[in-house]
């Protein structure tokens, strides 16, 4: 099964090393309507951005969660968002769904 998901509009896919810049200019963006719900936008910084991508590629080889770049098939390169999934409880199959 492939890690990368289609829509007719839209491709989820996890991240790379490459992620960092576009992922990082989508947050300053957005970063007063995230601050306002997340408690790690206030302070956000590119070292911040690097952390996430490392942490996201761990998750994803060791089984923990499961993040998701969210972007438009005309534009690629272009960070629309995330979509994590993640455990709560592996031996009864729960988990939850975190975006922005």
């Amino acid at each position: 099964m492939s890690t990368v998901l289609h829509t007719p509009r839209f491709t989820l896919q996890p991240f790379r090393r490459r992620d960092v810049g576009p992922v990082h200019d989508a947050v300053l963006k957005s970063l007063p309507e995230l601050a306002a719900f997340l408690p790690w936008a206030n302070g956000y910084s590119r070292s911040g951005t690097q952390q996430f991508v490392r942490d996201s590629v761990s998750a994803w080889h060791e089984g923990r969660a499961f993040d998701f770049a969210i972007r438009r098939d005309a534009d690629p390169d272009f960070h629309l968002g995330n979509v994590s999934i993640w455990f709560v409880s592996r031996a009864n199959s729960v988990g939850e769904v975190g975006y922005w």
